[in-house]
């Protein structure tokens, strides 16, 4: 009656959802069964850097909180907030004028500088489980997301501020380390296209900059 019971339970739950068992391993004892269905709201903190793993060069930190979608099976409402430091040579190319324009953001030697950008975005994801094919846990998960953002940028060298939007790009593969917590990795790409105020009518080419760089970061959140 205890399997059928089980099975039962799984049966009326979404067929993509995994129902996990929790033992103590000491004890060889069942805890509790709990299903990956009644996860309805995710928080997550990741830090990172290139996938490189060049910290003097760029540094990522972010805030991620994501509401399950009801119509939509495993498909997530995403919104992060991220916290970027990374030398401009390392993230752009140097801008190039035609203009003549003397205040032209091309003019200043940038290399080696530091650009503070913060993103807030917007996007969707959804949480997979094509690992679990090949291993044997069903305790592993993946997730995509995309992010549309609004970025802005402080440039070092002149101070300037900067504002414009971008795209984030994640793919996580995390394990469930418990009914809650989780933990895992994750790769992102980043895309951002930032202007300043213009100095008397001088064109946007000449006080803007194209930001893109890719983050491995390690990802600690919690399911409620």
């Amino acid at each position: 009656m205890k399997y059928l019971l089980i099975l039962t339970i799984a049966f009326n739950l979404l067929a993509d959802d995994s129902l996990i068992k929790e033992i103590d391993m000491e004890l060889g004892q069942r805890l509790d069964y709990f299903s990956t269905a009644e996860d309805s709201s995710r928080f997550s903190v990741s830090g990172g850097s290139s996938y490189q793993l060049q910290t003097s060069k760029q540094l990522d930190f972010d805030l991620q909180y994501m509401t399950r979608l009801n119509n939509i099976h495993d498909g997530w409402l995403a919104f992060q907030f991220k916290k970027v430091q990374a030398t401009y040579d390392y993230i752009a190319d140097q801008p190039v004028s035609t203009s003549g324009n003397p205040n032209s953001d091309a003019n200043t030697n940038r290399d080696g500088q530091i650009q503070d950008i913060t993103l807030i975005g917007v996007g969707y994801a959804h949480r997979f489980k094509f690992l679990q094919e090949f291993i044997d846990s069903n305790r592993v998960f993946e997730t995509t997301a995309v992010y549309l953002n609004y970025a802005t940028s402080t440039d070092e060298t002149t101070t300037s501020s900067y504002k414009g939007f971008g795209l984030t790009a994640d793919f996580g593969v995390h394990k469930r380390a418990g009914k809650k917590f989780f933990y895992g990795a994750k790769l992102g790409y980043n895309i951002a296209s930032v202007w300043r105020e213009p100095i008397a009518d001088e064109p946007k080419q000449d006080r803007s900059f194209a930001y893109s760089w890719t983050t491995l970061s390690f990802e600690l959140g919690y399911f409620f």
